[in-house]
């Protein structure tokens, strides 16, 4: 069964008196905040915004950042294993209300699997804090690397 075009005129950007234009007919965007103003993600942010999400049945959510201040978490570590885990329910909790994730991979050619390289930036907080270590497959990004 073959579907109807899509008339020209449905597509055209139109003003909505909002301030928002768009190509996407009845669409609705929430924005979430998960970062802060300095523009970090941590924990207890990434992982509320994944429980509103799914508890408000959001269709999609874009995710384009690392948590914070783990560049890797790593599961071998318990504070870090820790912020995985806990992370890592409130993302599938929002998938099991029909959310879909979409994380981006980011720009680190440090994030290509299978890894063993050297992570000099982690913790970046405090500011100063990072303690150069070993990153292995082991450690994973967040919400990138969290398995459906």
């Amino acid at each position: 069964m073959a579907m109807a075009p899509i008339p020209p005129e449905r597509l055209r950007p139109r003003l909505n008196g909002i301030g928002i234009v768009g190509v996407a007919p009845n669409v609705k965007i929430a924005g979430i905040k998960a970062g802060n103003a300095d523009g970090y993600y941590f924990p207890e942010a990434v992982i509320c915004a994944f429980m509103w999400a799914g508890s408000h049945h959001l269709d999609v959510t874009n995710n384009s950042y690392f948590a914070n201040p783990w560049l890797f978490n790593c599961r071998n570590d318990k504070q870090q294993h820790a912020i995985w885990k806990a992370e890592q329910r409130a993302i599938r909790y929002a998938m099991r209300r029909g959310v879909t994730v979409v994380a981006a991979q980011g720009q680190r050619e440090t994030w290509i699997c299978p890894r063993r390289t050297p992570d000099p930036n982690s913790p970046d907080y405090p500011p100063g804090s990072s303690t150069p270590r070993e990153v292995t497959n082991a450690c994973v990004v967040i919400p990138v690397e969290i398995p459906a």
